[in-house]
């Protein structure tokens, strides 16, 4: 009977493109963002509802951050911008319909969620031996 080494994994390029991530929604994705940007719960949600669409308008913000008084927004986005500006993300203005994130900044995140997201798995398809019968 053939003996059975230890298992034998694929090796990966270190260039390897980031592999897609798992779906969320826009409450875990803010706690995500908070603890890799070192950022206030709210301003994790926000990040997470300008991350999950095209464009948010401040009313479509203030609702995901909710702690935040209406007329208080466009501080709170002048915050949020310095604090991203430390990963080079930038949060921009799109003329009369709200904020948004550019292409870059989209790539950016996700480079960084792979990076150190836990869930990602690595799935390599290996041969097994195959078994002989006795």
């Amino acid at each position: 009977m053939p003996k059975v080494s230890e298992p034998t994994f694929a090796k990966l390029p270190s260039e390897a493109m980031p592999l897609p991530l798992r779906d969320r929604d826009e409450i875990s994705l803010g706690a995500i963002f908070s603890l890799l940007f070192d950022l206030k719960r709210s301003e994790g949600r926000a990040l997470a509802k300008l991350a999950m669409h095209d464009y948010s308008s401040k009313t479509d913000l203030h609702a995901a951050v909710r702690d935040i008084a209406r007329g208080s927004m466009d501080t709170f986005i002048c915050v949020l911008r310095r604090k991203l500006a430390r990963h080079n993300i930038e949060i921009v203005c799109v003329s009369k319909i709200g904020y948004g994130l550019r292409l870059s900044a989209r790539e950016k995140i996700c480079k960084l969620l792979a990076k150190h997201d836990a869930a990602v798995i690595r799935a390599v398809k290996t041969e097994t031996p195959e078994r002989v019968s006795a």
